[in-house]
């Protein structure tokens, strides 16, 4: 059986670091948050670490001291930053200090996964859901309702996904927009046309019986009846 990976993640509090956090435990991965060096010496020194993501500084300390003592201290794990401070003195520094990499914010959360694949692979943790008789296969990503099955595409299947999960609330256009393509995408009516195939799809299942519903300048939500 394989151990799950871990991540420490050293940033001062923020939406921006809760989204980090919440985004990366999608994954087959722990996570560990702190906005402390110091704290983030002990969880070193208690846990195996396969990667540190940390800004140049918080206000507990600076980061790249803190990269240069832990591999003075023969760390041999990857240490990523992760920061708004883009001076190139201060990224050559961080480099120089013995980090991996350094990427520089704002990037989309789906750029910074694509990147930190490259040090450390990252599975998706996608579980087989139900929603009435409705199977969902994310392996595959196969719909099965009642004998009778489809096949989504890629981005059609996370988009569809992710609105089961929250089927109990209204998932934002802009949500889908960030789940599936990288920042800087020209426009969220892109998303439009893959519901408008997932309800295509939908329909050669069940007809009427599931359906997305789109709500007026918010999202999308899903029903179905009985």
């Amino acid at each position: 059986m394989m151990l799950m990976k871990t991540i420490l993640l050293i940033r001062n509090k923020s939406e921006y670091s809760d989204q980090l956090k919440k985004f990366f435990e999608s994954f087959d991965l722990r996570i560990y948050f702190t906005d402390s060096f110091s704290v983030a010496w002990e969880l070193i020194k208690e846990l195996k670490i396969q990667m540190i993501l940390m800004d140049s500084q918080t206000h507990y300390g600076n980061g790249i001291e803190f990269c240069t003592k832990l591999r003075s201290l023969d760390y041999e794990g990857k240490i990523v930053f992760l920061s708004e401070n883009i001076n190139e003195k201060n990224i050559l520094f961080a480099l120089d200090s013995g980090a991996d990499d350094y990427l520089c914010l704002p990037m989309s959360l789906n750029e910074i996964k694509a990147r930190i694949r490259k040090y450390l692979p990252l599975k998706s943790n996608k579980t087989k859901l139900s929603f009435g008789e409705l199977l969902i296969n994310p392996h595959q990503r196969i719909l099965n309702f009642m004998g009778k099955y489809v096949t989504l595409g890629r981005k059609e299947f996370d988009i569809f996904y992710h609105i089961v999960q929250r089927r109990s609330s209204i998932v934002e256009r802009r949500t889908l927009l960030d789940l599936v393509y990288e920042e800087g995408h020209e426009s969220e009516r892109i998303i439009d046309s893959h519901i408008s195939h997932i309800r295509s799809k939908l329909w050669q299942l069940g007809g009427p019986k599931i359906q997305i519903q789109s709500i007026y300048g918010r999202g999308y939500t899903i029903i179905y009846q009985d």
